[in-house]
């Protein structure tokens, strides 16, 4: 009875969500077109201005909130890995919102697909084949292109969305071997109370509150890729920690 009667609010609101989504990234896109016809340096700095703004505007339309914790521990002036766990499809609304970094995602293939998404990501971030090793050589050298440049890379090490009971998927080493071969910190971030939001168990969603918070950069420095497996492990049981001690819910 009770989840019927959740049916009667949710229903509609995730209908408004929708709507206010497709609209908005509909927007979004000319924004971007123009953005990436100017270029320049700053490019992946007013795109995050931009998504900050966005997902700001669009959240408050539709009740979604975002507690942001310790980003004063991360200098916006350096390049970095972002490493951040990934629960919900919702996750990339909710990091735009607590980011000041000029970034660019790694995004898998498959949202190169999907209508009006497919161009935004092709625009902003970086696709990758996981299947493929030449995809991942590929964009292997379009990421260490970036950090050259001075720009950060966002990864979710677990691949994919994490659909088990478990605090965090399994990470694959991409990200770890990124960092040491470029020589540049990696920042654990941790979402929590996104899939409250949105399940991948239901195509209905509610309101709430996520939080985000921001660890101490690892330094790489004395790193060999000998190291690698070594650094994943000591970023997972940073994250692990925090997505337990954040959540609402106890793992």
């Amino acid at each position: 009875m009770l989840k019927k009667l959740n049916l009667l609010w949710q229903v509609p609101y995730t209908i408004w969500t929708g709507l206010t989504y497709v609209l908005s990234a509909l927007i979004t896109v000319p924004v971007y077109f123009i953005l990436s016809f100017i270029g320049g340096e700053k490019l992946e700095q007013r795109i995050a201005t931009y998504n900050r703004n966005w997902s700001k505007i669009w959240g408050s339309i539709c009740g979604i909130r975002v507690k942001v914790i310790d980003r004063h521990k991360v200098d916006k002036n350096q390049s970095y890995i972002f490493a951040c766990n990934h629960t919900s499809n919702l996750d990339t609304m909710i990091f735009p919102r607590s980011s000041i970094f000029a970034l660019r995602p790694l995004a898998k293939k498959e949202i190169k697909k999907i209508p009006v998404m497919g161009y935004l990501f092709d625009k902003a971030g970086i696709f990758v084949d996981r299947s493929s090793a030449e995809s991942r050589s590929e964009s292997m050298k379009a990421m260490k292109n970036l950090i050259d440049r001075g720009v950060s890379v966002f990864i979710f090490p677990e691949g994919t969305r994490n659909r088990t009971d478990k605090p965090l998927g399994p990470f694959y080493n991409g990200a770890f071997r990124l960092a040491i071969e470029s020589g540049i910190p990696i920042v654990p971030v941790v979402m929590t109370n996104v899939r409250r939001m949105m399940s991948e168990k239901t195509i209905w969603m509610k309101p709430g509150k996520a939080t985000v918070i921001y660890h101490d950069p690892i330094s790489t420095e004395g790193y060999t890729m000998d190291d690698v497996e070594k650094l994943r492990d000591k970023v997972y049981q940073v994250m692990e920690e925090s997505v337990i001690k954040h959540s609402l819910k106890s793992f």
